[in-house]
């Protein structure tokens, strides 16, 4: 605590140490702090700072597909796949022995 910069001001007067922990923005606005003012601090407390190559709009992604998955499995089972069988099968007999293309189709538009 021997190293405390303690100063008494008078009415209207900042501490000697107040500018030192000014950020330049600050001065150049007239000392209004931002929203946009990043590297405005308390003496002794370190500001964490954003990774540079991180993109904000995909922070959540990865998450985001883990929980999407179970989802997106059953619909592929309940779903997708019952739909796709069914089409298959119909190009086949109705005893489901022999393949016999667009026949059905054309018996259903004919007939």
């Amino acid at each position: 605590m021997a190293d405390r910069d303690v100063t008494t001001t008078g009415a209207g007067e900042e501490p000697a140490s107040a500018g030192r922990h000014r950020h330049a923005a600050e001065e150049a606005d007239g000392g209004v702090a931002t929203a946009r003012d990043d590297a405005v601090s308390i003496p002794g407390i370190p500001i964490p700072r954003r990774a540079k190559h991180r993109d904000p709009d995909r922070a959540g992604s990865t998450w985001a597909w883990l929980f999407l998955l179970p989802a997106l499995i059953l619909l592929g089972a309940m779903v997708v796949y019952p739909i796709g069988y069914t089409i298959w099968r119909s190009f086949y007999d109705a005893a489901g022995n022999a393949f016999v293309g667009l026949e059905n189709y054309g018996d259903l538009f004919t007939d």
